[in-house]
């Protein structure tokens, strides 16, 4: 069985390669693919298709190929893909894992799920504490805490959000808000070219070394219309974030050098970052 899959992956690396080469750069899969008109797929055995997606796509997602040029091949794996593509991107699948950039980072993105966020009302109290899990059924690196419960947190949830991910837009229903957010750097390397760009000047050693700092801390002003405006903390460790409260951690920010002005978060805020801590257990 072994030695049939081989050949008839290689067989269809073959064709793959005949597939039209403009693909090549493209993140999004849109679904007006063009495939070839061959009928080579059809040789394949049913059982064998899943096999090849899950050895091949992963590596051509972590290559900014994504699965174009798969779709490309003939029209019978253009029907195949967009029927089963939804399964295959599931949280934690393998083209899951490729697309967020988890692949040879699983430690790391464990670390990131299971992290807490710490809401104290009085800072300087453990009294009234709330810890905050990232629920199993979302997507742990593209997720916002839900602060709208006023019983629990006031009128917090009005001047604070905190995510995991990045900013990707100016977001108006966080208006007038300081946006905070957990930022993998695994995740901003494998979107560099795409919705991740403007963190391109920061993504050097010097920045960004990914040997102290394999997560950074990134604020910004929910008004601020250019997402090449925030300011990041890319410098700490986990032991670090998780012994400074959300304002100790902003004050050992940098401006992005993308901002032609200095930037200054929403004045309302700073009663509130004073209440939220980040928790990260590396082991």
């Amino acid at each position: 069985m072994t030695k049939k899959l081989k050949l008839i992956a290689s067989s269809f690396m073959i064709a793959l390669g005949l597939a039209t080469p403009q693909y090549l750069n493209a993140m999004d899969d849109p679904m007006d693919i063009e495939p070839l008109d061959l009928e080579l797929s059809t040789t394949v055995p049913l059982e064998c298709w899943h096999l090849i997606i899950e050895h091949t796509a992963p590596k051509n997602i972590t290559l900014h190929i994504g699965l174009n040029n798969l779709k490309s091949v003939c029209k019978n794996w253009c029907n195949f893909i967009n029927t089963h593509k939804q399964a295959w991107f599931a949280p934690e699948k393998p083209c899951w894992n490729a697309w967020y950039g988890v692949l040879g980072h699983e430690d790391i993105y464990n670390v990131i799920k299971n992290m807490v966020v710490i809401y104290r009302p009085n800072p300087n109290s453990d009294a009234g504490m709330i810890p905050l899990t990232i629920p199993s059924d979302v997507n742990p690196l593209d997720y916002e805490f839900d602060l709208s419960d006023k019983d629990l947190f006031g009128n917090t949830g009005d001047y604070v959000s905190i995510s995991i991910g990045y900013r990707k837009q100016k977001n108006t229903t966080n208006d007038n808000k300081v946006q905070i957010w957990i930022t993998p750097r695994f995740l901003i390397k494998q979107h560099l070219s795409c919705s991740a760009k403007h963190f391109a000047p920061i993504m050097n050693k010097d920045r960004w070394n990914e040997e102290i700092a394999q997560v950074g801390v990134v604020f910004a002003g929910s008004s601020w219309n250019d997402i090449g405006d925030y300011h990041y903390l890319t410098n700490k460790n986990f032991d670090f974030i998780s012994n400074n409260n959300c304002l100790e951690l902003h004050h050992h920010h940098t401006q992005s050098p993308l901002s032609p002005i200095w930037m200054l978060l929403p004045t309302h805020p700073y009663t509130y970052l004073p209440k939220f801590h980040f928790y990260f257990d590396p082991k």
